[in-house]
């Protein structure tokens, strides 16, 4: 260590190629910069020792690295706030031609890299490093033992694909779908609630409805039955569920699937009555146990 220490930055610079080349390419970009010089106190005549004056342009140029990265990051900035905020910043969707699916496949997992999507087809990948792209993942992930489905309508045929954050998006998409191995390519739009305009409407409570079920809410649930008590409604107008009730109450033999954006599972109307993948539950963590093409699906 302590040798590492009294070591001279000529010898530092000499031993280490990687450090050199980055010295000398950080120099270079600096000759085509404009940029003033920072400090002016430094008399430029007093005589440096060698070591010194390596320092000192290294101080310098840091110096001058400092203001560079700060205008990058502002342009930087403003190009991420130029682009259209209705698309999902660094991603595009694209759909590979079926039959050279294979090909693509095959050429990503031999070319590619860690951080650099690469396939090994020209026109592919030129645009994949025009726009810095990272990686392409599929939308619909392999579903195991459901695979087929995905097959069968095509599923498996779409990617995203990750670039720079500051591309703009809509020509990403418009340079992927030009590839002759892609179908179509588009921007991944943005997803968002328009609450402009809308207002909170106050909700009349019902009179209490005799039955034999102890969920509180009943009478606000005038879909289930309506005896035509609360204001505006019309008796009548439900679906007679309380006669239902009287044939059956339920019976737990019985799934119901709810497609819907999700549930709540600690609901107290649910908590107590959700179906249960043991295969998962009791499966090792991380796993897809039982093959569904889902890790810990335990409520699906």
């Amino acid at each position: 260590m302590k040798e590492r220490e009294n070591e001279s930055v000529d010898n530092w610079l000499s031993r280490s190629a990687s450090q050199r080349k980055a010295l000398r390419s950080m120099l270079n970009m600096l000759k085509s910069k404009e940029l003033p010089e920072i400090d002016s106190d430094l008399d430029q005549n007093q005589p440096i020792p060698n070591k010194n004056k390596i320092m000192n342009k290294i101080t310098h140029l840091f110096k001058k690295l400092g203001i560079l990265t700060v205008l990058f990051w502002i342009v930087g900035s403003l190009n991420v706030l130029a682009q259209n905020p209705d698309f999902v910043p660094g991603k595009v969707r694209i759909k590979i031609k079926a039959n050279q699916l294979e090909t693509v496949v095959k050429g990503m997992k031999q070319s590619s890299t860690d951080g650099q999507l690469k396939t090994g087809l020209q026109s592919f990948d030129k645009v994949s490093e025009k726009y810095a792209a990272s990686k392409m993942v599929r939308v619909f992930p392999d579903a195991g033992k459901n695979e087929f489905k995905h097959v069968k309508h095509g599923l498996l045929l779409w990617y995203e694909v990750e670039v720079q954050n500051e591309a703009d998006i809509a020509s990403v998409a418009q340079e992927y779908g030009g590839v002759e191995y892609v179908e179509l390519a588009e921007p991944i739009r943005q997803k968002s609630l328009n609450y402009s305009g809308s207002s909170v409407v106050e909700r009349p409570t019902a009179a209490a409805l005799e039955t034999t079920t102890n969920d509180p809410y009943l009478a606000d649930q005038w879909h289930l039955s309506n005896d035509g008590s609360l204001e505006g409604s019309v008796a009548g107008s439900d679906i007679n569920a309380p006669k239902a009730w009287d044939i059956s109450m339920g019976n737990s033999n019985v799934i119901v699937a709810v497609v819907d954006g999700g549930i709540d599972t600690d609901h107290e109307d649910l908590k107590d009555n959700m179906w249960i993948n043991t295969a998962e539950l009791n499966g090792t963590p991380g796993v897809d146990d039982d093959g569904n093409g889902y890790i810990d699906d335990i409520w699906i």
